[in-house]
């Protein structure tokens, strides 16, 4: 409690924080344990969290515990702003350049074009699929925006429905370069917690339900929810995983032979670590990419523009001549 109240007075800025631990003290102070004191805030307190607290007190080892809390969510952390801070640049990046693009076509073409149709010049393809553009986003702008905000509507109303969800998840994970960097997070996520649950001594049965929470996937969730009754069946780990045919081999082998030796918790830090650095890896190709692609992208679009507007200035300098 004592280190409770230096948080508060030292270290937390946020009010609401500071209100939910004054009331956590006020719990710890009536004689609730600290695990049933952060169950009352599962929005703060991540179920993981309040599994392994709870290990920790009835174990007595709640300082170990804590410990090992901090290395989790710390490379959890780190994993996630790899990945947010090598897509941040591409976006902003793709954001800004159809901006620019909207302003041409809006703005700056239709004048250019409006003054060669005033010499009654013949358009040619380039030009006329340009002049068309044109039109669309000056006269049409609210169909454009309708038909994004209908895709954002029906992907809500598909994410608020188990079937629509799951397809979603199928979808992501099959997605070329993004599906498999999605697959290798939720591996490493899978490893890291069912290593850091198991480490604690967590029963395997309640350490497969946090997991299969924390993948944040329901392809793998549901997959984890059969390992989850293979094991109740008595079946091994590895035995249903294998079976469900979404976990790659490397996990299901080192998952059996870390079952036989009783390494279990060693093994899956190792897959973790190697899934991690994966991910990094992976990151760091596709942001260095990225930046090329767009480039070449984005100036296509510009050169085909420009060739649109350049067309008829040439043919009438010929015409001319």
């Amino acid at each position: 409690m004592a280190a409770l109240n230096i948080i508060m007075m030292q270290q937390t800025q946020k009010d609401i924080l500071k209100a939910v631990l004054i009331d956590i003290v006020k719990k710890l102070e009536g004689g609730d344990t600290l695990a049933v004191s952060f169950a009352n805030y599962p929005k703060i307190f991540p179920k993981l969290f309040i599994h392994m607290v709870e290990v920790g007190e009835l174990g007595g080892v709640l300082d170990e515990v804590l410990e090992q809390m901090a290395i989790h969510f710390e490379k959890e952390y780190e994993l996630s702003e790899k990945i947010k801070s090598a897509m941040t640049y591409p976006v902003v990046v793709l954001s800004f350049s159809v901006l620019a693009l909207i302003f041409l076509l809006v703005f700056v073409i239709p004048a250019i074009i409006s003054v060669i149709m005033d010499m009654g010049m013949a358009l040619p393809l380039p030009t006329r699929l340009v002049m068309a553009a044109s039109i669309l986003f000056q006269n049409y702008w609210y169909v454009i925006l309708g038909g994004l905000a209908s895709l954002i509507l029906l992907f809500k109303y598909l994410k608020g429905t188990k079937k629509g969800w799951i397809i979603i998840n199928k979808l992501v994970l099959q997605v070329p370069v993004l599906g498999q960097l999605t697959k290798k997070v939720i591996l490493a996520r899978f490893c890291r917690t069912f290593a850091t649950l198991t480490k604690g001594g967590v029963p395997i049965i309640q350490a497969l339900e946090v997991v299969k929470k924390a993948t944040g996937n329901i392809v793998f969730g549901q997959a984890i929810e059969k390992v989850q009754d293979g094991v109740e069946r008595g079946e091994s780990l590895s035995q249903p995983l294998e079976q469900s045919q979404v976990f790659p081999i490397m996990i299901t082998k080192m998952i059996t032979v870390g079952e036989e030796t009783g390494n279990l918790e060693l093994l899956l830090e190792k897959a973790a670590d190697f899934y991690e650095q994966e991910v990094n890896i992976m990151v760091s190709k596709l942001s260095s990419l990225l930046e090329p692609v767009l480039i070449i992208g984005l100036g296509s679009i510009v050169g085909f523009i420009i060739l649109a507007v350049m067309l008829p200035v040439m043919g009438m300098s010929e015409g001319l001549m």
